[in-house]
């Protein structure tokens, strides 16, 4: 699959990160070690990754990112940052099907997986909120 390709569709520019690359020096292997980004609505970094069709997954999770829906008009509830990475990734996965790309079983439980590290996120981000007991 090739990202480059297409993330020019849509005006974006996609970078495809490698072991010992330029990206990986300045930013370290946390920031790409099985892990992506995007900035703004017009960058994607795809990170290195042991499992190609997670890669996959997360490249068109970033896309939703940025061709996503803006949710700045939707009503506001505590939990923002778990439907902005929820639309991403419906977003993104709708996209795909336009590619063939079908995800595994089992990168469906990386995005739930993924999905899941936003609950509580605005508590524990925002909020100050404490999760440890006393």
């Amino acid at each position: 699959m090739n990202y480059q390709e297409i993330g020019l569709q849509y005006g974006i520019i996609v970078h495809k990160v490698e072991c010992g690359d330029k990206w990986w020096k300045v930013n370290g292997p946390d920031a790409y070690l099985n892990e992506s980004s995007c900035a703004g609505r017009d960058e994607i970094w795809v990170g290195v990754y042991d499992n190609k069709d997670e890669e996959i997954a997360a490249f068109f999770h970033e896309l939703g990112h940025c061709i996503g829906t803006n949710l700045k008009d939707f009503h506001h509830t505590e939990f923002d940052k778990f439907h902005m990475e929820l639309d991403a990734w419906i977003v993104g996965l709708t996209e795909a099907y336009k590619y063939k790309y079908l995800m595994e079983p089992s990168t469906f439980r990386y995005m739930v997986k993924c999905l899941e590290s936003y609950i509580g996120w605005e508590e524990r981000e925002i909020k100050g909120f404490n999760t440890k007991e006393k």
